[in-house]
């Protein structure tokens, strides 16, 4: 447990969020379909994670970028979207930290991108979130799936 925190507390330091009121969503994400061989054993067919979602929008509170974390028992991996929000055939750029203590940078696509509803607001409360990143954990060809339901953090 202790570990897992760990690795939450640093994935959150190794973004750049800023420290002003920001509107977030939080939710629990499920890798759907088998990962690619390539992908070895960091992340498998079933495993959960935990999510926070910070899209761009100055109605929102947030800056001009978007930020995506998602947190395991033993990583988190942090994804940016500079300047734009995140969507289908949208690059990435990212940090990670693993159990291991290894960490770094990433980069990587968006492939697929489904929100429901399309387009958060401030009073939206939940949302139902598929997507499709490639090289999770800076890992090449390691494309992975996620189903997400997200809820409006306090």
């Amino acid at each position: 447990m202790r570990h897992a925190v760990a690795l939450l507390l640093a994935g959150l330091a190794a973004s750049t969020l800023p420290a002003a009121a920001e509107t977030v969503w939080v939710g629990n994400a499920m890798v759907v379909g088998t990962p690619p061989t390539v992908c070895g054993t960091t992340v498998g067919a079933g495993d959960f994670y935990r999510i926070l979602y910070r899209p761009a929008g100055t109605a929102l509170g947030n800056g001009a970028d978007s930020h995506l974390s998602i947190n395991g028992q033993r990583a988190t991996f942090t994804m940016f979207v500079p300047n734009n929000t995140f969507r289908a055939a949208v690059n990435y750029s990212g940090r990670y930290v693993s159990s291991y203590l290894n960490f770094g940078t990433a980069n990587g696509a968006v492939t697929a991108w489904a929100m429901s509803p399309s387009t958060l607001a401030a009073t939206t409360t939940t949302a139902n979130l598929a997507m499709t990143i490639t090289n999770f954990y800076n890992i090449t060809g390691c494309t992975v799936a996620f189903r997400s339901d997200l809820e409006l953090s306090p």
